[in-house]
């Protein structure tokens, strides 16, 4: 090969093995810092919702009326509910204001029992036995909310008014020596009100929808059946499981 043509070759190779030194030397060592990710977005929870829940509950009832049966003075009311709400928040920095409606059929029951004896010992000894049954089959609440929001859910209070649709169902037995025994039955069904005061957590899992849990306490008023009852018809504690879609 031509001398010259080495050479000239040489010089190029020799050029181009600086120029890459010299990029590789301007490179810094290091290597950049990685930003960190992002955190899950938080929820604004202003706008409309509306949804479904179901309860498990246990309550007690009484009728201080029936005590000259020897009634007891109350008695346990267990069951659950299924039911729909709708409900507006407004949320301010990290409080969120809100008020929700819901409507709820029941299946909640329970039995009192109780009877006395007259004259007895003698020909004219008689008794009267009665069964009491009572049963929660809807209810209505009205309740504002006052929560305090962290990234995708918030905790809140609630309390408000309750109207509920309360069944009695007495069976009365009477035994006497002169009449036998003879049955008598009284059904009142009516709607009572009250109040409930809770408290509940809720928490978004998509853009729309979220789940919530939530614990009411329940006291249904005693003066709806002619102030027969002096004390309350129905105390009751809900605990709720529930699915809202935001609008």
């Amino acid at each position: 090969m031509d001398p010259a043509v080495i050479r000239y070759l040489s010089v190029i190779v020799t050029a181009l093995g600086l120029s890459l030194a010299s990029s590789q030397a301007a490179e810094p060592t290091s290597h950049k810092p990685q930003a960190p990710e992002a955190p899950a977005d938080a929820v604004n929870w202003t706008g409309l919702y509306a949804g479904i829940h179901g309860s498990v509950t246990s309550g007690e009832t009484g009728l201080s009326e029936l005590a000259r049966l020897n009634f007891p003075s109350s008695w346990d009311m267990n069951g659950g509910t299924l039911g729909v709400q709708v409900g507006y928040n407004h949320q301010i920095n990290d409080v969120v204001l809100g008020i929700e409606a819901d409507y709820a059929l029941a299946g909640i029951e329970g039995r009192g029992r109780g009877g006395v004896v007259y004259f007895p010992g003698t020909p004219l000894q008689s008794e009267i036995s009665g069964n009491l049954n009572i049963g929660l089959r809807q209810m209505i609440t009205l309740r504002p909310r006052i929560g305090v929001a962290a990234g995708r859910s918030f905790v809140y209070a609630t309390a408000g008014a309750v109207a509920a649709d309360l069944e009695a169902h007495l069976e009365t037995v009477v035994t006497s020596p002169f009449f036998g025994t003879q049955r008598f039955s009284d059904t009142t069904r009516n709607f009572v009100f009250g109040w409930t005061l809770g408290a509940g957590w809720e928490h978004a899992f998509t853009d729309k929808l979220s789940v919530k849990t939530e614990y009411l306490l329940v006291t249904l008023d005693h003066d709806q059946w002619g102030n027969t009852m002096e004390e309350a018809v129905f105390r009751g504690h809900f605990l709720r499981v529930g699915l809202n879609y935001r609008f």
